[in-house]
């Protein structure tokens, strides 16, 4: 087996922690190589943290570089001179400002250090000492105060903590002793303990169980051995940071023995409180370290324990609280390029992606009909795989592949063997020093095409000549100026018949051209614009129609998509934004998307997850953002092409979040419709005829593409493409029968035949059933202001009721106006009658009401809807309500979104398969009529979309949900006035409920947010609500007695926490616990989802307490490493046997009947560890807890 062994942990920022509570333990890896020690640094000086391993089986020290989002690269080899490496770190040795790897190797008993080149590369092994008996540990630390960095070490054969002096120049002074007091020294830290300004000494000693520390004394000297702990039962690893914020350091151990990771609190003056555990289950734990994992801003725990082969991590998430598991891997994705291009010559657009954190360059063949074959993988040696390309780079006649990746700084191409098949990666270059992009094109005028990179590390746009028969050429250097080079791109910007050289850079926030001399030679730097906030990708093409190439950028700083004006001569116009709501914006690109000759333009923007698209208009002007999606998590590169090969240009997106590479198919302007009604087939006759009425709001369905329709007065219509397709229906009710001959409508849409009409679907009821279903609706609830009530009622059934509307408003709420005046009005009770209310139809009826003063801010505000049907006598005969409850504000959000149930708490916990009731509130705070309001809403991936069911909306609505499940609700003509010339006039609300996807998993989260566009104007974002699936399905444990133990129930993939009279038993977290006083017991279990139960009380009373207060007991001494003796203040007589237990609960031996009043344990008789010592009366065969015994 491999075995994980010595892990060093350091804090780097610090929450404070008033409770000093952790989490369950989480894995990182279980396949590390016999890793002695992991720590985090930035090793290559980029910002990030590194990690750092010594392995002793192969006797290395390596390094793996951090590539962002939690991903880290192949491992880099230091040195295998190490001859059991059990220790690393690194500081500045030599002072020259990068970080130096420092080894402590226990069979050479040697302490080295590795100097930093710069760019990854470390020199050659630097002997400091080989007097360190059983090298264990080393680290770095200022011990002198001469401002340069010493070294410490531990030692374990001859149990010494050392140091040595940093003379200068990467030389040091011979060892210097702090202590040889240790037994068996394991580890050694540094920190400013007492908090006089110097550097003190940590140490870790696994035979005396020992957490220790040496002040200070200045001058190079430290004072005697100062003990913190001998609790720490095999203690291996010591870190200290301010684990509770209160400004002074803490000390962190990990013990083997007793599977513990532990802290120490400071108390100030060189005093530390008692043992405090983290986590008792990291079997054989050798390691503790601390630093921000998941860039949070805060500090995570990390340990390594041999017994389980763990390196395990507890996520900081506040509060002292630390989280689930996330474990760092290399199978991680990270889609970051895409590109369409013919590879496999059959005529149609394939698609190629790079992704940077699995290293892969793939491609997904184009099967036809919008459909792309499987991954297949190109290389998977792009380490950090950033852009892609293709070409013919060979002049063969095919496309060949391209890339650039950021972790191995290559541009490397592979070559088209045909039939879809890549012959294997041919280098190009390796010295473009974290490269970004990469582009091809004949940029020295000879017929073939070169190749041109952007590397964001070293600054520099290079190219590389095209030598033919796919051997190319040494970097040329075009500038070394782009500082943080994110894209390249090639057009001929002046108009000189050769092709110019485009950048955009992030660090200096510029877009840059290079005028392409002749001959491969480029003039200086020219630049364009610095006021692309971090700009990220640049195109070109002719934006204004007047012939010549302007230029486009994206720049995430400012969330701008931006264009440039060619005004010949090589010199270009000042910025003009096409938008500023492109949040993050990553990539641009340029196509003709709704086929009126100009050029459209597209946006990828990462932090809003949105792919978009703004139209030309003619004369160098760009209408508003247009959403294609919301739901490209994290996008970062868009692209167009005719995927589907139908004459138009689609579009292509790469999203790092969610590891997708996806298109969209483009419909703007398509002539290809399926169109048809739903109505209400009155003789049965199977067609529509003059007089029959359409039914509102029946879905309908586009199988082949996803989409839903709901009916507009039975209307429905679908725009789409050339193809087959199905078109269904959903049911009216069940209590409706179709009567029309098809249940499906399978049809073609082609050129000569592109619009298909009457795909009718007539229903007529099997029952007569009243349903009708009340909504009422209210406005912002705003403290002393008049709003709007919306009071709507909707004919579900098979009859055509009349009857009663009541509205009983809350007391503290007063009747200001309605549009259709009330029958009568009685006290806070409104009355309207209503008559024949027709299938599936509804009215309403829209009333303003004055809510009540600030004083009752915070009140829930009721009022109540209610429908009677009334028969031929006046008698009620049906009754459906519904209940409004608005919580009064005196503040005023006019566009926002509300879910009902609510839920519990902030997180806002409901049942599984809980139907969801979302409203959607907004008002014109514009100057001008609305002509248009469209509110858009990505349903969450955990809804069943086909299940959205709309209740009720304030005006005529168009619904539709698109492939992505973006819910579209089109108030076409609303003519919605603003908010200045009628307040109450200028509000609307849309009401839909949906229903969750059965057999959520308890803890998922639903969330939900409204996009609404009034006419051209950008979105209005509403606040998000968010829904919790609440925990279900964790079994509720019960407590059991076996002796010596406590047992949970319920045993499997649970976690456990034991509490002792309704307090928290700190480390009790095993499915057993060992009771040492008398009391309530309970135990909580935690499921894989976090779901905790927890048992009833189990009372343990421990027979003959009583009898044992009386009796008195010493232990002496005790730790012991020969004999101890337990004296006991009476004879006892023979009637009690003494039984020893390890720390597992195994007899190790047993006293029968002792006479006197002592007994003797040996040493030898038990051997070494943690002991637990208990007496049991030979008639009643009661159990007596003594002590516990510690044999060193």
């Amino acid at each position: 087996m491999k075995k994980l062994l010595t892990l060093t942990i350091v804090f780097l920022l610090i929450t404070p922690s008033f409770f000093a509570q952790f989490g369950p333990q989480n894995d990182l890896t279980m396949s590390a190589d016999t890793p002695r020690d992991v720590k985090a640094f930035d090793l290559d000086g980029d910002g990030d943290q590194d990690i750092l391993s010594a392995s002793s089986n192969d006797d290395k020290i390596v390094w793996y570089e951090n590539l962002g989002g939690g991903a880290f690269g192949a491992q880099q080899i230091i040195t295998t001179s190490a001859a059991e490496a059990y220790s690393v770190y690194a500081a500045d040795l030599d002072g020259d400002g990068d970080l130096d790897v420092l080894s402590a190797s226990t069979a050479d008993d040697k302490i080295a250090w590795y100097e930093n080149l710069g760019g990854g590369a470390f020199g050659a092994q630097q002997v400091i000492t080989t007097s360190a008996d059983g090298a264990r540990s080393v680290y770095a630390a200022d011990l002198d105060g001469d401002g340069d960095v010493d070294v410490l070490s531990a030692s374990t054969v001859d149990d010494k903590i050392a140091w040595y002096e940093n003379l200068g120049g990467g030389v040091f002074g011979p060892q210097q002793t702090i202590t040889t007091t240790t037994n068996n020294a394991v580890s050694v830290y540094a920190t400013d303990l007492d908090g006089d300004g110097d550097v003190d000494v940590l140490s870790a000693s696994s035979l005396d169980h020992k957490i220790a520390w040496y002040e200070n004394l200045g001058g190079g000297i430290f004072g005697a051995q100062q003990t913190i702990t001998t609790s720490a039962i095999g203690a291996y690893s010591v870190y200290a940071t301010d684990l509770d914020g209160d400004g002074d350091v803490d000390v962190l151990s990990a013990s083997t023995a007793d599977d513990k990771i532990a802290w120490y609190e400071n108390l100030g003056g060189g005093a530390f409180g008692p043992q405090q555990i983290i986590t008792t289950s990291a079997i054989g734990a050798y390691s503790v370290y601390a630093t921000d994992l998941d860039g949070d801003g805060d500090v995570d725990v990390l340990s390594a324990s041999f017994g389980d082969d763990k390196i395990a991590w507890y996520e900081n998430l506040g509060g002292g609280i630390f989280g689930a598991q996330q474990t760092i891997t290399t199978s991680t994705h990270g889609a970051r390029s895409v590109y369409a291009v013919d590879l496999d010559g059959d005529g149609d657009v394939d698609v190629l992606s790079a992704s940077w954190i699995d290293d892969e360059i793939a491609w997904y063949e184009n099967l036809g009909g919008g459909t792309f074959g499987a991954q297949q993988t190109i290389t998977t040696s792009a380490d950090g795989a950033y852009s892609v390309y293709a070409a013919d780079l060979d002049g063969d006649g095919d496309v060949d592949v391209l890339s650039a990746s950021v972790g191995d700084n290559k541009v490397a191409w592979y070559e088209n063997l045909g039939g879809g098949a890549f012959g294997p990666q041919q280098i190009i270059t390796t010295s473009a020093i974290g490269a970004y992009s990469v582009y091809a094109t004949d940029l020295d005028g000879d017929g073939d095409l070169d190749v041109l990179s952007a590397s964001s590390v070293s600054y520099k746009i290079v190219w590389s000549e095209n030598l033919g028969s796919g051997a190319f050429g040494a970097q040329q250097i075009i500038t070394t100026n782009s500082f943080g080079s994110n894209f390249v791109y090639a057009a001929d910007l002046d108009g000189d018949g050769d092709v110019d050289v485009l950048s955009a850079s992030s660090f200096d926030d510029e877009i840059a051209w290079y005028e392409n001399l002749g001959g491969g030679v480029f003039g200086a730097q020219q630049i364009i614009t610095t006021s692309a906030d971090n700009a990220y990708s640049v195109y070109a093409t002719d934006l204004d129609g007047d012939g010549d190439v302007d230029v486009l950028s994206a720049s995430s700083g400012d969330d701008k998509i931006a264009w440039y004006e060619n005004l010949g001569g090589g010199v270009f116009g000042p910025q003009q934004t096409i938008t500023t709501s492109a949040d993050g914006a990553k990539s641009v690109y340029a196509a003709d998307l709704d086929g009126d000759g100009d050029v459209d333009v597209l946006s990828a923007s990462s932090s809003d997850d949105k792919i978009a698209w703004y139209e030309n208009l003619g004369g160098g002007v760009f209408g508003p953002q247009q959403t294609i999606t919301a739901s490209a998590d994290g996008t970062w590169s868009v692209y167009a092409a005719d995927l589907d090969g139908d004459g138009d240009v689609d579009v292509l997106s790469a999203s790092l979040g969610d590891d997708k590479i996806a298109w969209y198919e483009n419909f703007i302007g398509s002539p290809y419709k399926l169109i048809g009604d739903v109505f209400y087939d009155l003789n049965q006759n199977k067609i529509k005829d003059s007089s029959e009425f359409g039914l509102n709001f029946i879905q309908t369905n586009l199988s082949t593409n996803n989409v839903y329709s709901y009916t507009n007065n039975g209307y429905y219509s679908f725009t789409t493409d050339s193809g087959t397709y199905t078109v269904n229906h959903n049911n009216a009710t069940q209590m409706w029968n179709l009567t029309t001959d098809s249940t499906t409508y399978n049809r073609t849409l082609t050129g000569a035949n592109p619009v298909i009409d009457s795909l009718d679907f007539g229903f007529y009821p099997d029952t007569l059933l009243t349903v009708i279903e009340p909504s009422l609706t209210g406005a912002f609830p705003r403290c002393n202001t008049n709003i709007n009530y919306w009071v709507d009622f909707t004919n579900q059934g098979t009859t055509l009721p009349s009857g009663i509307i009541h509205l009983k408003l809350d007391n503290s709420i007063s009747y200001v106006s309605a549009a259709v005046t009330p029958d009568s009005i009685i006290g806070q009770n409104i009355y309207w009658h209503y008559d024949s209310l027709f299938f599936f139809s509804s009215e309403m009826i829209n009333l303003q009401v004055q809510m009540p003063p600030f004083t009752s801010m915070g009140d829930t505000l009721t009022s109540i809807l209610t429908v009677h049907e009334l028969d031929g006598g006046n008698n009620i005969v049906y009754t459906n309500s519904d209940t409004l409850n608005q919580v009064l504000v005196c503040a005023y959000d006019p566009n926002d979104k509300s879910v009902t149930p609510q839920g519990i708490g902030s997180e806002g916990y409901i049942s599984q398969n809980q139907e969801l009731e979302y409203l959607i509130r907004f008002q014109n705070t514009g100057n001008d009529t609305a002509i248009t309001v469209m509110v858009r809403d990505q349903l969450d991936d955990d809804l069943d979309w086909s299940s959205l069911q709309p209740i009720v909306s304030s005006h005529t609505v168009q619904i539709s949900i698109e492939q992505d499940g973006e819910a579209v609700f089109k108030f076409e003509n609303i003519m919605l006035p603003d908010s200045g010339a009628d307040f109450l006039g200028s509000q609307g609300f849309i009401r839909f409920k949906i229903q969750q996807k059965p057999g959520l998993l308890p803890n998922t989260t639903i969330h939900n947010t409204g996009h609404i566009y009034f006419d051209a104007n950008p979105a209005v974002i509403t606040n998000t609500v968010i829904n919790t699936i609440e925990c279900y399905g964790t079994p509720q444990p019960t407590v059991s007695y076996t002796f010596p133990y406590l047992n949970a129930s319920v045993t499997g993939n649970f976690t456990y926490q034991w509490y002792l009279n309704g307090s928290i038993i700190s480390g009790a977290i095993a499915d057993t616990l060992l009771p040492l006083t008398n009391g309530d017991y309970t135990v909580e279990v935690i499921d894989t989802n976090n779901c905790p139960k927890e048992s009833v009380i189990y009372t343990h009373m421990s027979v003959g307490v009583e009898e044992m207060q009386q009796l008195k007991t010493i232990v002496y001494p005790n730790p012991f490493s020969e004999s101890t003796t337990i004296l006991f203040d009476k004879n006892l007589n023979g009637d009690y046997d003494l039984l020893v237990y390890n720390i597992v609960g195994a007899e190790v031996k047993r006293i029968n009947k002792i006479a006197g009043n002592k007994v003797e344990i040996s040493k030898n008789e038990i051997g070494k560890g943690l002991f637990l010592t208990y007496l049991i009366n030979t008639i009643t065969k009661e159990k007596i807890f003594i002590e516990k015994l510690v044999v060193q």
